[in-house]
């Protein structure tokens, strides 16, 4: 039993209510005052959802930014898109792991249709059911390792040369 949960019950989603990522459909973005009722004003932008069994979830500078650069920055444009909601455990607050994530829902390939430029390549399977790996790419951004005289420490050490 989730005693915290129950005995502190939260009025914005959290990081457990998305133990797998989950398609969600943006209701609307508005900003709201989450403080308690003895603090000063808290303004924060409030992402509410049209599936009913998720509650609203405040949308942290993170966030933000990737949608923007992902929907646009106008936040009415966003009404009705479809986002991908996770638990990201890469990331860490003060001291605990994990944290809401959100971005936009990954394209999904379309047989016969080539990818874009750059895209990651897909797995295909052959007539026969197995599975072809395709040919290995460069990661963008990397650089090759190379070796002097072609030579891996520690492996070809023992051969001479």
């Amino acid at each position: 039993m989730d005693i915290l949960g129950t005995a502190f019950p939260s009025n914005f989603a959290k990081k457990e209510d998305f133990p797998q990522p989950r398609l969600m459909t943006i209701a609307s973005v508005v900003l709201e005052d989450i403080s308690m009722d003895d603090h000063p004003a808290d303004m924060k932008a409030v992402m509410h959802f049209a599936e009913a069994d998720i509650k609203p979830c405040i949308v942290n500078k993170t966030n933000a930014t990737v949608l923007s650069a992902q929907l646009g920055p106008d936040t009415d444009s966003w009404i009705n898109r479809q986002i991908v909601v996770f638990n990201d455990m890469t990331v860490v607050f003060q001291g605990k792991a994990g944290g809401i994530r959100m971005k936009m829902q990954e394209p999904q390939p379309v047989a016969g249709v080539a990818p874009p430029m750059g895209a990651a390549p897909v797995v295909a399977a052959s007539l026969s059911g197995a599975l072809q790996t395709p040919p290995a790419q460069a990661v963008p951004g990397s650089q090759p390792v190379t070796f002097p005289q072609d030579r891996v420490p520690g492996f070809d050490d023992d051969i001479p040369g």
